[in-house]
Parts: structure tokens; C-alpha cells; sequence
């Protein structure tokens, strides 16, 4: 069960770690999360998001440790489900992440849709797309170039316009047609 905060005190503490995100102040970002976490050590979200901070600051053992403990309060809530696989791909846990990827595919976006871990259908829609990146930087680190190839291509099927992506169209296209090319002097 994911902890309640004052609305007041969310509000504040959201703007402050919204501010230093853009700003890209990691640190100030860590910091205010660390000392939010002493009065609530088991909220899954804010562990979520302590752990994608460690990893931009480049502590990654650290956010793989956040990323689990907030995997193990809130296995369900695809979000936690999507940083925990992350986690475990930068750790080269490359089958691990696919995995969880994977189970999150398998469902049907209204079963994304929760409103525990406040995923809206927009948000939903352009996480599931960007796992179908990630599964494929996976194949890529296993060499397979075909699998990779195949979830780039499903990515680009699903792309719509507006949505938010980790990658450009201009760089998937490029990635995709040097995949093409690999498999295609591999096979000859």
C-alpha cells in the first residue's frame, strides 16, 4: 500500500523535484528525496523516483536498490514494474529486465491504467511503447539483432504523433537500417 502525503506537502515537494529535474540538479533532487524517505520509508513511488535520480548522478548500485525495494512494496504498479527492469538492464541483467518487460506487454492497457500508481491512458500508451525500445536495447546487449529489430519495428508501429518517446524518429530509423544491413550481410 503506497503512503498518503498531505496534498499541500506533495505539491511543494513535487515542484521543488520537478525544478531540480529540469535543472538537472540531481544532487538537491537526492537530497530532498532522501530526507522525504526518513518520513516515509516505504513509499514505492518516491522510492522509484530516488532511484532514477542515483542513476542519473551515475550511483547505479544504489538505484538498483531503491528500484528492487520498490518493486517488492508495489510488484503490480507497472511504473515500478518498468524502473525495476530498467535497473536490472543497466546492471546487465539483460533476461531479468526483459522478463518484467514482457509481463507488462502481456497486459491490456486498461490494467495499466491504475490509478494507485497514477498512470493516465496517455502515459500508459507511451511507457508500453517505450518498453518495446527498451526490449529491443536488450536483444541488442544479448546479439540478437533480429529480436531488437523486430521490437523496434512494433515501436514504430505504435508511435503516434505527439507521443512522448526516449527516442527520436530520425535516430530509430538510423538504428533500424544498420540493424537491416547487419542481419542482411550476416545471412549472405
Amino acid at each position: 500500500m503506497i503512503e498518503k502525503i498531505s496534498d499541500r506537502r506533495r505539491t511543494t515537494i513535487n515542484g521543488l523535484l520537478n525544478q531540480y529535474m529540469i535543472e538537472k540538479k540531481w544532487q538537491k533532487a537526492k537530497d530532498l528525496l532522501t530526507n522525504e524517505l526518513n518520513d516515509m520509508p516505504n513509499n514505492p513511488i518516491r522510492l522509484t523516483l530516488l532511484s532514477e535520480i542515483c542513476y542519473e548522478l551515475e550511483e547505479n548500485k544504489e538505484a538498483y536498490k531503491y528500484a528492487k525495494k520498490a518493486y517488492k512494496l508495489a510488484p503490480n504498479c507497472p511504473l515500478i514494474i518498468s524502473n525495476h527492469a530498467y535497473m536490472l538492464y543497466y546492471q546487465k541483467k539483460n533476461t531479468d529486465a526483459i522478463k518484467l518487460w514482457m509481463s507488462l506487454l502481456d497486459k491490456d492497457l486498461n490494467e495499466i491504467v491504475q490509478k494507485e500508481c497514477g498512470e493516465n491512458e496517455e502515459i500508459s500508451e507511451s511507457l508500453i511503447n517505450d518498453i518495446r525500445l527498451s526490449i529491443a536495447k536488450a536483444y541488442i546487449a544479448l546479439g540478437n539483432e533480429k529480436k531488437a529489430l523486430f521490437y523496434y519495428t512494433a515501436h514504430m508501429g505504435y508511435r503516434r504523433r505527439g507521443q512522448v518517446c526516449r527516442m527520436s524518429k530520425v535516430e530509430l530509423i538510423k538504428i533500424m537500417n544498420k540493424l537491416k544491413k547487419q542481419i542482411k550481410n550476416r545471412e549472405a
